[in-house]
């Protein structure tokens, strides 16, 4: 899955609720 897509999809239902979540992903994909 495309992390940005994700992401955006994150930001819309969720705000920055699980912006440590995101953190991680994008820690993870390096």
């Amino acid at each position: 899955m495309d992390v940005i897509q994700w992401s955006m999809d994150c930001q819309v239902k969720h705000g920055n609720d699980d912006q440590e979540m995101l953190i991680r992903i994008l820690g993870s994909a390096r």
